[in-house]
């Protein structure tokens, strides 16, 4: 079973951020610098575990131009397909409905194509053509 929990220490930050490192730089061959930016100390950082306690996810949420945008999923290869993204993302919904702040703010996310139809099942619609984020394809959705 995949739990996932909230990270604000610099352990877990680091945590996290080491999934995605793993994911983004070495799987996709990305590049580091490109990876961390200016938003990770306005985040909220989420970590995915299986059920031994090792991480297998990564994602945040944070205030953005457009509303409130879901980014920097990351799932391990071998965790893949076995429901993390998706208990990442209902985590994530989950702390942005319970922060007063959040209120009447458009919730958006840049899905890759394989993770359209999981953001679909979550009340996501595309809104707008494929686009090359980060070397790859990319969809506008918001949450309706």
């Amino acid at each position: 079973m995949i739990k996932v929990k909230k990270v604000s220490s610099p352990e877990g930050i680091i945590e996290a951020l080491n999934i995605r490192e793993r994911v983004f730089v070495d799987e996709r061959q990305g590049k580091f610098e490109e990876e961390i930016d200016e938003f990770e100390q306005v985040s909220e950082h989420f970590l995915a575990k299986d059920e031994n306690g090792r991480s297998c996810g990564s994602a945040r949420w944070r205030f953005a131009e457009m509303g409130i945008v879901l980014e920097k999923f990351a799932v391990l290869s071998e965790y893949r397909g076995k429901g993390v993204g998706k208990a990442l993302s209902l985590e994530v919904l989950l702390d942005i409905s319970k922060n007063p702040n959040t209120e009447g703010f458009p919730i958006y996310l840049y899905a890759s194509p394989e993770s359209v139809a999981l953001y679909q099942t979550l009340g996501f619609n595309k809104k707008e053509e494929y686009k090359i984020i980060s070397k790859k394809e990319h969809v506008l959705m918001i949450k309706e």
